[in-house]
Order: structure tokens, then C-alpha cells, then sequence
């Protein structure tokens, strides 16, 4: 028996080992035509077998490239598209820079703070206080969220002030967005509950009541019995 870790490594797994084998035999075909008309189908069994590469752009120019580079660039064939070079595919793409930018506050996020920053800059006082009020109402929604309570206007007041260090401010006549937690559900189960508790209770006290109605017939029946025992006595 054949295990598959003594086998050769397979270069593109989603292939499987089946083509792997039948790329190794048009490697090893002397004969050219013979060779070509070998990988022609081979390319047909490559696309039969992903099918979803039909919906990418130039699929056929991706499945003779993937020939190749299956073959480890052994194979001498004609190709409707230009050979591709071993370095080209065999080369890592560069590292994505991650941002590093620090910046105080970060639980309303950087876009919040971009905001802040474009309302400070603004110059016409008409635009620059419907950005502030913008910027109030998502930092309402932001506390709503997360504290499941209602913030009142006077808290964001401050909270702007603090995130702007002073530079942004709200009018007083000025409303923010009215923003309302919703705890229609927990409310709901907890009288669910509430009302089940009830109801098993208002069981057990039927069922005890049906107890004690048994208990107290019993004593009145021997009673009976014993009676009509004297009497005929």
C-alpha cells in the first residue's frame, strides 16, 4: 500500500493527485503534437473541476498558468498565451503597511475624530454647527449602545468639549436627536416568567386544597360506618 505522505507534494491541491499524474505523463510524451493535444485536455479537465474560476476574468490564461506551474515549468508546450515566468508566480506579494496612528478616545472610532477635526477647520459657523450636531448625535447613539441607557444632551455637551479640547461647542438652544432604548423584549419575558411562576403556584395550591378536601371526607366515612355497625348491633 501507497500512503500519500510518500508520495511527491502536490503543488496546487484543488487539482488533486489525478492531474498531478497526467501532467508528470505530458511532461514525459516524446512526441509534440501528441503532447499538445494531451494538454489541451488536460486544461478541459482543470476547468471541469473548477468551475468557479469560469466567472474571473481571462479563466483560461489562470488554468495554463497553474499548468505550469504544476508542471514546475518542465513542460514544453504550445501556449495561446505568453509563458509565465517562475519568478513572477513564485513571488511573495508585499506586506500591507498596518496603520499605526495613535489617538485619544478611540471608542468612537478614527472616523469620529476625522470628523472633530474637519468641523474645527470648518470656517462658515452655519455648516460648522450642523457638524457638530452630527457628531453629537452619533456620540448619543455610541452611549445608547453601549450603556443601554438614555444620555441626556447635556453629557454630550461635555463629551464634545472634551474630545475637541474645547475647540467645538454646542449652542444651548441647540437638540440633539432623541434616541430611546428599547426593552420591550426583556420586559416581555420577565412578565412571561412572572406569570408562569403564578400560574404554577395557583397549581400547587389547587392540588392542595384537592389533597385536604380528600383527607377530610376520609375520617367522615369510617365515622359513618362505625354508626351504622352499633345500630345493628
Amino acid at each position: 500500500m501507497e500512503y500519500n505522505s510518500a508520495r511527491n507534494v502536490l503543488v496546487m491541491k484543488e487539482y488533486g493527485r489525478n492531474v498531478q499524474n497526467l501532467i508528470n505523463l505530458a511532461i514525459a510524451e516524446p512526441d509534440r503534437e501528441k503532447r499538445n493535444r494531451m494538454v489541451k485536455s488536460i486544461i478541459d479537465v482543470m476547468g471541469q473541476l473548477n468551475p468557479h474560476l469560469r466567472n474571473t476574468e481571462d479563466y483560461k490564461h489562470k488554468l495554463w498558468d497553474h499548468l505550469f506551474l504544476m508542471s514546475d515549468f518542465k513542460l514544453d508546450a504550445d501556449s495561446p498565451y505568453p509563458l509565465p515566468e517562475k519568478e513572477v508566480l513564485m513571488r511573495k506579494p508585499d506586506p500591507l503597511t498596518y496603520p499605526q496612528t495613535r489617538f485619544k478616545h478611540r471608542s468612537y472610532g478614527k472616523l469620529l475624530m476625522k470628523m472633530v477635526q474637519k468641523a474645527v477647520a470648518e470656517e462658515n459657523t452655519e455648516k460648522k454647527a450642523l457638524i457638530t450636531k452630527v457628531i453629537g448625535d452619533y456620540i448619543k447613539v455610541v452611549h445608547t449602545n453601549w450603556i443601554k441607557e438614555n444620555v441626556s444632551d447635556e453629557s454630550v455637551k461635555v463629551e464634545i468639549k472634551t474630545i475637541s479640547d474645547g475647540q467645538l461647542e454646542l449652542s444651548e438652544d441647540m437638540q440633539l436627536s432623541k434616541i430611546f432604548v428599547q426593552r420591550t423584549n426583556n420586559n416581555n419575558n420577565n412578565n412571561n416568567r412572572n406569570n408562569n411562576n403564578r400560574n404554577n403556584n395557583n397549581n400547587r395550591n389547587n392540588n392542595n386544597n384537592r389533597n385536604n378536601n380528600n383527607n377530610n371526607r376520609r375520617p367522615n366515612n369510617n365515622n359513618n360506618n362505625r354508626n351504622n355497625n352499633n345500630n345493628v348491633k
